[in-house]
This record gives structure tokens, sequence and C-alpha cells, in this order.
């Protein structure tokens, strides 16, 4: 069952505008525009931004999915890892997109915060992923922003990303989940043993 079906048109509207008004979060666009005039870069908070909007937007949707009749916890469970089956050339698998995923999925920690790890994601195997699967499962909605969430696979596909992120946290042991940031504390030392008496 690729395409749910009653999906509510708020859920369809919130992220369609999220990304169609980058910047602009008086229209229901993300609050920071990652492609301002002039970058060489993704901007800095677009990535915690990135895994923390779908994050939430997944929990609403099975706030809502998990309760129909028609629900099917299987169509919808996240992905544990890229399917074998999109990895072809004609998706525009490559060695890039190959090293891109091994770094966030072995060496997670490589990562300095929750919002580099969101930023590399969100531009790099994110997109890829979106196509790659609208081409082999032929489901053309994946690729478009008006009805990709219309589709399981998109819950698939974020569901797994949500899982790097879990997978992140655990390795970078972040001090803040606002902040994103990790350490072991203000100067990232551990206070010295006491010397015992005698």
């Amino acid at each position: 069952m690729p395409k749910i079906p009653n999906m509510p048109q708020n859920l369809l509207d919130e992220h369609m505008r999220w990304h169609m008004y980058p910047g602009q979060p008086q229209k229901g666009g993300r609050a920071i525009n990652p492609w301002p005039p002039g970058a060489k870069d993704a901007a800095p908070g677009s990535g915690l931004e990135f895994l923390t909007f779908h994050r939430k937007f997944l929990a609403q949707f099975h706030g809502w999915y998990d309760k129909q009749a028609i629900a099917d916890p299987a169509a919808v469970a996240p992905w544990p890892a890229i399917p074998p089956e999109l990895k072809i050339s004609s998706t525009g698998w490559n060695g890039t997109l190959a090293g891109d995923e091994d770094r966030i999925v072995n060496k997670p920690s490589s990562f300095a915060s929750a919002d580099n790890l969101g930023r590399f994601v969100e531009w790099s195997v994110h997109g890829w992923m979106h196509n790659a699967a609208a081409k082999v499962y032929h489901e053309p909605d994946l690729a478009d922003l008006m009805s990709a969430t219309d589709s399981t696979h998109f819950y698939q596909i974020h569901g797994l990303i949500d899982g790097w992120w879990s997978k992140w946290k655990k390795a970078a042991k972040p001090t803040s989940p606002s902040s994103g940031k990790t350490g072991k504390g203000k100067a990232g030392k551990k206070k010295p043993a006491k010397k015992k008496k005698g």
C-alpha cells in the first residue's frame, strides 16, 4: 500500500509550506533559509531544524495514522538501512553517495553536532533517496514536495534518517538536545581522583 488514503490536508500543507517558504516562518516555512544568496554551504542551524521538523512531523503522522482502520505499521516502518535495490547506477548511486552513507552509518561521531549531521544528510543522501525511491518503486509523488507525504515510503525514508540521528546521539553524547553540541562538560576534563590518605 504505497499510497496513503485520506491523508489529513493539514499535514500535507504543513510539509509543503515548510519546504516551499524557506526563511519565511510567517508563511509556515522553515525559520532558516538553508541556502541564502551567495552561500557556499548550508546555513548553520538548518540541519538541526531539518531533523527536528521531520521528527515532529513523523510523530504527528503516527498520531493520526496508527489509529486508522487501514493502518499498516510495516508499510510505514523506518528502513533499517538504504534498500540495496536503490543502489544502482540508474538512480545516480555512486562512490560519493556510498562514502556519505558509510560516514553517517559507521562514523557518526565524525559529526561535531546534530546540526552538522542534519546539514550533511539533507544535502546528500536525503534528496537522492526521495528521487531514487520514486524511480525504483514507481512512486513519482516521492519526488514532489506537494505530494511526497502521501507515500508510505516517505515515512520509511524519514524514519531511517531519524534513526541515524538517534545513533549519532548515542555515539556523541550531546550535552544539550537543543544545541546539538557535544562535550564532557565545561572543560571536557574529568576531575582528578582524590589521593588516599596513608
